[in-house]
């Protein structure tokens, strides 16, 4: 595992890894019944999505040198700073 966060950064958008102070913001939309409409599962409630979000986290160590798919896109006016 690497010690180093990636970061892609442009003027308007942040790349960055996924962090614990994300729960609300994937709560929001995993438990939105449009946007997993077409998912593979169902509305999710806040324990199912602070697991996902774990799960997330866990995947992006494990597979660290192999995975850029885990990360989470922001628009620089959402960006909220993670503590490491």
């Amino acid at each position: 595992m690497s010690d180093k966060v990636m970061i892609l950064e442009t003027d308007r958008l942040l790349l960055r890894s996924y962090c614990k102070e994300d729960l609300q913001d994937l709560y929001e939309y995993l438990s939105d019944e449009a946007v997993v409409k077409y998912e593979p599962y169902d509305p999710m409630s806040i324990k199912e999505a602070e697991d996902n979000l774990a799960w997330r986290i866990i995947c992006l160590f494990s597979f660290e040198p192999y995975i850029f798919g885990r990360r989470r896109g922001l628009m620089k006016r959402q960006v909220a700073v993670c503590k490491a």
